[in-house]
């Protein structure tokens, strides 16, 4: 590959031109990706996060209606339920 695409330089400089090569492709590819995460979080419909508002609100109202339970409980019994 290298003697087809880098016909000006010799080794070493070759393969250091490579591997230069092949990481500012792989830093863009990364970086390409990283943006379409960023911007695909924002890009759901509203009813999704309503959903997703609706699912940690009811964890949450579990969570506190079972709180008192669990400081009731002895030392050993609410220790297993962390565990």
């Amino acid at each position: 590959m290298s003697a087809r695409y880098i016909v000006d330089r010799y080794l070493p400089d070759k393969a250091i031109d490579l591997i230069d090569e092949a990481g500012s492709r792989a830093r863009i590819v990364a970086f390409k990706k990283k943006k379409e995460q960023e911007t695909g979080i924002l890009s759901k419909c509203p009813a999704d996060y309503w959903q997703e508002i609706r699912a940690v609100k009811s964890m949450h109202e579990m969570v506190m209606a079972l709180l008192p339970v669990f400081f009731l409980l002895p030392v050993s019994v609410a220790y297993s339920f962390i565990l």
